[in-house]
C-alpha cells in the first residue's frame, strides 16, 4: 500500500495500543513536534482530533507540569471561543497527547492562503479571540502562540482559539518551536523567557493584521538573522482595507515596547469591538459559511429567552449569534431573528459563555457595561441550547431606539 492516506493509516495504528479508548484513524496534520490524528472516541461514538507529541515527557516534574496545564485548558474549553480539549494524558512511551474537538474546516491560516478577510470579519475575529485570551488571563495562562494556524474554524463556522500554553510547555526545549517569529513579541524575539499577557496581546493584533493584509509580515530575504530582524520590522497601514480606527488600534496593540503596548486582552477586545458599532454587520468574504435560515421563535424561560435550536442551518445545526444580530420581538413572547432595516426590535451587542448557576442578566449587565452603545438601553439576556452536551451561549441584547418620523 502506498500514498498519503495509507501512510497516516499506518500511523494512526502505530499509536493505537497507546492511546486507550481511541480508534486513531488518518493523521490530519504533522509538525516537527507533533502529529495531529483524526480519530473515534470509543465510549462516545465521537469524532476527535488527538494531538500526539513525538519527543516524551522525561521527568516527573514535566509530566506533573503538562497535566496541569491540560487541566487548565479543560477549564478553558468551556469558553464558546475556545476549541474544546475532551481528556489528555501521557502514553505508555511517556510522549503527552490531548483529545480535542475535531475542527474539519481547518484553521484561519487556511483560508488565509486564498487571500486577505474582509476587514469587518478580521476585526470579528480578532473580538473574539481576545474574549478567550482575557478568560485565559484571568486564570494565570498565557497562551504563547496566537497565529491563524492556531485559530480553528468550527463545524459552526466559528472561530476557536486552540494549542494553548501546553505547547511551549512541550516545546520548552526549542525555542523556535514555542512561539512563531512572524506572530511573536519582540521581547520574545529577543529572548524574554517569562510569559507575560501582552504578549498575546500583540501576537493576536499581528494576526488580525495578516487576515486583513493578506500575509504576515515577514524580515527581508537577505537579512543576516531572519528572527533579530523582525523583533524590528514596522507593520504596514491596514487603512482603506479595515474599518476605519483600526490601525491606530493595532498599533497600540503592537508597541515593541510592552510598557505601551495595549495593556489587556479585555481592552484590545474592546477596542475592536467599538470599531464595529452596534448594528454594522459582516459584509464580502466571512469566516463562516452561512447557509440557508430556517427561522425559530425563542421561549420563555425563567424570566429568560432560551432559544432551543431555534434558528438552525441547512444541516440543522445552530448558528451562532453575531454582534450586530438583528431580531425583532414575537405575537404573545418571544424574539426571532430578522433583518436589520430600521424595523428590528434588538441587536446582539455581544455572546458569551453561559455557566450553569450563574444570573444570565448580572453577566450580560457586567459584559456590556463598558460598551458606549449601551448605556441608557435595556438589555434582554438570551440564552442559546448548543449541541447534544448542552452547552449554552448567552447573548445580550440592547433595545432599539425609535425615533419619531
Amino acid at each position: 500500500m502506498s500514498g498519503e492516506h495509507d501512510r497516516g493509516a499506518w500511523l494512526g495504528r502505530l499509536h493505537e495500543q497507546s492511546v486507550p479508548g481511541l480508534d486513531l484513524r488518518e493523521a490530519v496534520a504533522r509538525g516537527a513536534s507533533a502529529t495531529v490524528y483524526r480519530a473515534i472516541q470509543e465510549s462516545v461514538d465521537r469524532e476527535v482530533a488527538v494531538k500526539i507529541w513525538h519527543a516524551p515527557l522525561v521527568d516527573a516534574a514535566s509530566r506533573e507540569a503538562f497535566r496541569t496545564e491540560a487541566r487548565a485548558a479543560g477549564v478553558l474549553s468551556g469558553h464558546a471561543g475556545i476549541a474544546a480539549v475532551h481528556d489528555a494524558g501521557i502514553d505508555a512511551r511517556d510522549r503527552p497527547y490531548l483529545v480535542m474537538e475535531l475542527c474539519r474546516r481547518g484553521s484561519l491560516a487556511d483560508l488565509l492562503r486564498s487571500g486577505p478577510l474582509d476587514g469587518e470579519q478580521a476585526v470579528r475575529v480578532g473580538v473574539g479571540v481576545a474574549d478567550a485570551l482575557a478568560a485565559s488571563h484571568a486564570i494565570g495562562i498565557v497562551h504563547r502562540d496566537v497565529k491563524p494556524g492556531n485559530i480553528l474554524i468550527s463545524d459552526y463556522g466559528e472561530p476557536l482559539l486552540g494549542d494553548f500554553g501546553i505547547a511551549a510547555l512541550v516545546d520548552s526545549d526549542d525555542a523556535l518551536h514555542a512561539f512563531t517569529p512572524a506572530y511573536a513579541a519582540p521581547e520574545v524575539l529577543d529572548g524574554a523567557s517569562s510569559p507575560d499577557p501582552r504578549q498575546d496581546v500583540f501576537s493576536l493584533a499581528a494576526t488580525v493584521h495578516a487576515l486583513v493584509a493578506g500575509a504576515p509580515r515577514r524580515a527581508p530575504e537577505d537579512a543576516p538573522d531572519p528572527v533579530a530582524a523582525l523583533a524590528t520590522l514596522e507593520f504596514a497601514e491596514l487603512a482603506p482595507r479595515g474599518p476605519d480606527g483600526l490601525d491606530a488600534v493595532l498599533a497600540r496593540a503592537l508597541d515593541p515596547d510592552p510598557r505601551r503596548r495595549t495593556a489587556s486582552a479585555t481592552m484590545l477586545r474592546d477596542e475592536l469591538r467599538s470599531l464595529l458599532g452596534p448594528r454594522r454587520r459582516a459584509r464580502g468574504r466571512t469566516v463562516a459559511i452561512a447557509a440557508a435560515v430556517t427561522v425559530g421563535v425563542a421561549a420563555a424561560v425563567g424570566g429568560l429567552w432560551l432559544l432551543d435550536r431555534a434558528v438552525l442551518d441547512a444541516d440543522g445545526r445552530t448558528t451562532p449569534y453575531e454582534v450586530g444580530t438583528c431580531w425583532t420581538d414575537v405575537a404573545g413572547g418571544g424574539v426571532r431573528p430578522a433583518p436589520c432595516d430600521g424595523t428590528e426590535d434588538w441587536t446582539t451587542l455581544t455572546s458569551v459563555w453561559f455557566e450553569e448557576g450563574t444570573d444570565p442578566r448580572a453577566v450580560c449587565e457586567s459584559s456590556v457595561s463598558t460598551l458606549p452603545e449601551a448605556a441608557g438601553r435595556t438589555v434582554l439576556p438570551v440564552v442559546e441550547q448548543r449541541g447534544a452536551a448542552g452547552e449554552r451561549t448567552l447573548a445580550c441584547l440592547a433595545a432599539v431606539e425609535r425615533r419619531e418620523p
